[in-house]
């Protein structure tokens, strides 16, 4: 932070000194804990004023499939060229693993950005590296206002989310690449990475939140109704699969591997609110805690909308109706529960946190089985550290939701209490 604020001094020096208008320097002072991706936009509005033409260009290599070995290639490729010492130049890059929209197949999708006259050694680096992991790449030089947001399947949208997804993005890629290097070592290894991730992250997106100010509840308490977005997680895909028990059956054999480590991560994680020392686990969480208030004035003011499907959206044009079922019928009829799912500000910022990362767990290389097994391992082992079932977790929440529902309406103040 220290360093972020010397840069920001210097940073509005400069911009005085090229006549920048007052409007964008307010936006620097209003924000001076703004997340680094933020920070890097104006850092290079600065220096690309010296620097030699720039070139942005979109790569997008498609994912073989049913292919076991495809998971390891990948890892291989994004590690050797995005991570710290990776044989792409320093640039503004970002990369995701993701469906095409047009196409809906899975593939990776690459931004990079280079100086004019580093762009044929460049290509020549990432066609060179695609083809050693026995992929293809389609290089095109695109705009930035046509790529598409990385973020395009999380259900927001609104006039700032493209450029708030593709910061989220550059600040995550370097570490989802560090990751996908260190993942390779072992299965086991990979998902005890994972599952700390998916903790640590959870924690860092309580640190800054308005919950804390509102909920008598501790930060331990408070973490278990965050932790639960894991159970609700596996709970929808649960509820889709033909042989729910079967599938739950090969959960709770993961359970029995890592259930240990996991409540260990659960427990260490209430206890303190600081991030870990590993420092690539530690950067992740101090960039995910700086993003929490941004991302929810961005809400607050309109500039980031909601537009998931919710159940009277999937019903509008059905004859015979849909309905609440099982774990998500949670709720249905209470309008605190579904002003904190669908309106408050400072939850639509967690559910953005939380489709970033989703989204980096794939990029680091994780299919989506493998993602629900993890939410399952996590949701079970925080219900276990509680001491509550999913039910009584979701009673926990419901008491968050009527506090922040509360001070939308000073006559709703003390109704629950």
């Amino acid at each position: 932070m220290h360093h972020d604020r010397l840069c920001l001094q210097f940073f509005l020096v400069v911009h005085l000194i090229l006549g920048v208008p007052e409007l964008l320097l307010g936006v620097w002072i209003a924000h001076p804990t703004a997340s680094s991706g933020l920070l890097n936009d104006w850092h290079d509005h600065i220096f690309r004023v010296t620097r030699s033409p720039l070139v942005h260009f979109l790569v997008t290599i498609p994912m073989s499939k049913y292919d076991l070995s495809v998971a390891d290639r990948y890892r291989s490729m994004v590690s050797e060229l995005f991570s710290r010492g990776g044989r792409l130049p320093i640039g503004d890059h970002y990369f995701l693993r993701t469906w095409d929209q047009r196409t809906a197949g899975e593939c990776v999708q690459a931004v990079i950005e280079v100086e004019d006259a580093e762009a044929p050694g460049v290509l020549d680096v990432v066609n060179g590296v695609a083809r050693e992991n026995g992929f293809e790449a389609d290089v095109r030089e695109t705009p930035p206002a046509e790529v598409p947001s990385p973020l395009w399947n999380v259900g927001f949208a609104g006039i700032s989310f493209d450029r708030v997804s593709k910061a989220l993005y550059r600040d995550a890629s370097p570490l989802a690449s560090e990751f996908a290097g260190a993942a390779r070592e072992s299965v086991g290894g990979a998902y005890r990475l994972a599952l700390r991730l998916m903790a640590e992250h959870d924690k860092a997106t309580l640190v800054g939140s308005e919950q804390r100010g509102v909920s008598p509840l501790g930060f331990g308490d408070l973490l278990s109704t965050r932790l639960l977005s894991f159970r609700s997680h596996y709970e929808g895909m649960a509820a889709r699969v033909r042989d729910r028990e079967s599938f739950e059956g090969r959960c709770e054999k993961y359970y029995e591997d890592f259930g240990h480590y996991a409540r260990g991560l659960v427990s260490s994680c209430m206890e303190s609110e600081n991030p870990t020392d590993d420092p690539h686990m530690r950067q992740w969480a101090l960039n995910i805690s700086g993003t929490t208030k941004p991302l929810r004035e961005e809400v607050r003011e309109g500039r980031i909308v909601n537009v998931g499907l919710t159940l009277d959206d999937l019903n509008r044009d059905r004859e015979t109706l849909l309905s609440p079922a099982g774990f998500h019928a949670f709720g249905a009829d209470s309008e605190a529960f579904q002003y904190l799912m669908n309106s408050d500000p400072d939850f639509m910022a967690f559910r953005i946190q939380a489709g970033l990362l989703y989204s980096c767990l794939h990029t680091i290389g994780f299919s989506l089985p493998e993602r629900f097994v993890l939410c399952y391992i996590l949701g079970r082992a925080n219900e276990d550290v509680s001491g509550k079932s999913a039910n009584e977790l979701q009673e926990r929440l419901m008491s968050v939701a009527e506090g922040m529902y509360a001070r939308t309406d000073p006559a709703r103040e003390g109704q629950w209490s």
